[in-house]
């Protein structure tokens, strides 16, 4: 999967994109799985924003219809940030031995966003189907072709 310089860009994106995608979710199944670590989850919490911002530099040749896959991507993109901040502020009150009290609460907080991320990765993501049409539509991709492009 590399840029082809004798194609088109809209031919590139139809070609590229999709496969960006595939990598993407094959990674947020192995992130969700059972037993995996924060490391895992917040590498892919980086992905997920990588990829984020990548359809969103090519929304415009999309059209509107990638907006509701932009959506999901943000609320997913959320969770793990929410997630994220967790971690982080027990990593730090962990430092301070006069907020130990705080840090069970935190874990269960952390426990429970993993079950909440989990849980909305199920429902927007986890099935092939719904993965295979989002794959599809990058791969047909292109709504019109702006005026000067090529």
């Amino acid at each position: 999967m590399k840029w082809d310089d004798k194609l088109t860009l809209d031919r590139n994106l139809r070609v590229i994109l999709p496969e960006v995608a595939r990598e993407w979710h094959d990674a947020g199944q192995k992130a969700v799985a059972p037993g995996t670590t924060w490391d895992d989850m917040h590498d892919f919490r980086l992905h997920t924003k990588r990829m984020r911002y990548t359809l969103e530099l090519f929304r415009p040749r999309y059209g509107p219809g990638l907006d509701k896959h932009l959506k999901s991507l943000r609320k997913l993109q959320q969770l793990l940030g929410r997630m994220n901040d967790t971690i982080t502020t027990h990593a730090l009150l962990a430092e301070r031995p006069e907020f130990e009290a705080l840090l069970p609460r935190l874990d269960r907080r952390a426990a429970r966003q993993r079950v909440e991320v989990r849980a909305y990765w199920r429902r927007n993501f986890a099935d092939e189907a719904p993965a295979s049409r989002w794959i599809d539509y990058l791969a047909r991709g292109i709504k019109r072709r702006p005026a000067g492009s090529s």
